[in-house]
């Protein structure tokens, strides 16, 4: 029985289209509609948190591109309002996983496609990121792209599951956090804040006292 050829032998023809690939094309699709739900879902984790008012925080949050980026911000943003504890903590674990996982994504979307024309049912990428500078050829398989879509789907309704357990904690949080803002506006108001350390406090006016 003779040896089946190596779809991706040194010198094969290939092209960089999957309209001959409609099982990847459709991986490609499930993966791309899941990731975008996550980073919705993160965005409400994100407006949430914040407790401001829903244009400003999908002005800030959209103003970052990159998904470590605002992994980062809503980690910090967290950070600020739960103080720590066990909630705080499954959150950037949580947020890692969904980094680690959007090195994947990024891959699976932006590397360019390689598919043997000789061999309809095979696929690769080649990979950019690493040392070789004409890149590296990997097979991929449809599967792959489902799986990946899976893990997507996974993180996003733990976002969910997270954001609901610590719904009924957020609003005395954030009068906590509202309660130090006022007393800062206070302080600043009476120039408390703008004297150096042993001088004297600047005289009130007529009108601040």
């Amino acid at each position: 029985m003779p040896k089946p050829s190596d779809p991706f032998a040194l010198g094969f023809e290939g092209s960089q289209s999957l309209e001959e690939r409609p099982k990847i094309a459709e991986g490609i699709g499930r993966l791309c509609a899941e990731w975008a739900l996550l980073e919705l879902r993160m965005f409400g984790v994100f407006a949430t948190l914040t407790d401001a008012p829903l244009p400003i925080s999908r002005a800030i949050f959209y103003e970052l591109t990159a998904t470590r980026g605002r992994s980062q911000m809503v980690a910090a943003v967290a950070s600020a309002v739960l103080g720590g504890g066990n909630e705080l903590t499954g959150l950037k674990e949580l947020l890692a996983k969904i980094d680690k996982t959007a090195k994947k994504r990024n891959a699976y979307i932006h590397d360019p496609y390689a598919n043997p024309t000789d061999h309809p049912s095979a696929s690769a990428q080649i990979r950019l990121s690493g040392d070789d500078a004409a890149g590296q050829l990997e097979e991929i398989e449809s599967k792959d792209l489902l799986q990946l879509a899976s893990q997507v789907r996974t993180w996003s309704d733990a976002l969910v599951q997270w954001i609901n357990s610590v719904q009924q904690m957020l609003p005395p949080l954030h009068e906590r956090l509202r309660a130090q803002q006022a007393l800062a506006l206070v302080l600043k108001r009476r120039g408390i804040d703008q004297a150096p350390p042993g001088a004297p406090q600047r005289p009130l006016s007529p009108s601040e006292e």
